[in-house]
């Protein structure tokens, strides 16, 4: 949603994903192209396994914005989705704006 830089919004492990940021939603896009991707295993997206790790969601974002064709984004995170977000800033600094 929105149109500007990218932002990427990081939900904690107990949110409904999207939801989590409804209150957010209608200033960012105002300046921003808003992304409120599900980590695995939340939300509607499914997961093979209930293993999982927080590196590896950082993983799956990277290859999110791959997908998405995004080079660099802002990162809006809580709980959970503020851990990967730091995950993304130490061993993907230069993806994060």
């Amino acid at each position: 949603m929105g149109v500007g830089d990218p932002v990427l919004f990081l939900h904690s492990g107990f949110s409904r994903g999207i939801l989590a940021f409804a209150s957010q939603m209608l200033d960012f896009q105002k300046k921003y192209t808003c992304y409120f991707p599900d980590f695995r295993g939340h939300g509607r997206t499914r997961c093979e396994s209930l293993e999982w790790s927080t590196p590896q969601i950082a993983d799956d974002v990277i290859e999110f914005m791959n997908q998405m064709d995004i080079s660099t984004a802002h990162l809006v995170g809580y709980s959970l989705g503020a851990n990967v977000g730091l995950h993304l800033a130490v061993d993907h600094s230069d993806r994060v704006a």
